[in-house]
């Protein structure tokens, strides 16, 4: 369980740290970008950086973008609530919520 956990930790941490490389050695300015042109809502999942299981769970729950998730909150196990979703626990709910910050968005209040 914890090797699982600090794989999955790594994969986040080397996704953010691809991206900022990109950013900092000019690639992102050669790339078009989707936050540029059109609505971070319309971005897939899985173009989100989640881990495998992350957006695997979202995709079986027919989230397909971040428009789909940002219509849930947070809220512990209650109905319209993304822990609601079988599978998602704390450490997926964390990574959601980063990966949505990382493009403007966030979870609905409530």
């Amino acid at each position: 369980f914890i090797v699982s956990t600090l794989q999955a930790r790594i994969r986040l941490l080397t996704s953010r740290l691809n991206e900022l490389e990109a950013q900092l050695t000019g690639d992102a300015d050669n790339t078009p970008s989707s936050n540029d042109s059109s609505d971070p809502r319309d971005k897939p999942v899985r173009d989100l950086g989640l881990t495998d299981r992350t957006r695997n769970l979202l995709l079986r729950a027919n989230l397909d973008t971040a428009g789909d998730l940002v219509k849930y909150h947070e809220d512990n196990r209650a109905r319209g609530g993304l822990r609601y979703i079988d599978g998602i626990g704390p450490k997926s709910l964390d990574e959601i919520i980063v990966a949505l910050n990382r493009i403007g968005l966030s979870l609905k209040a409530g």
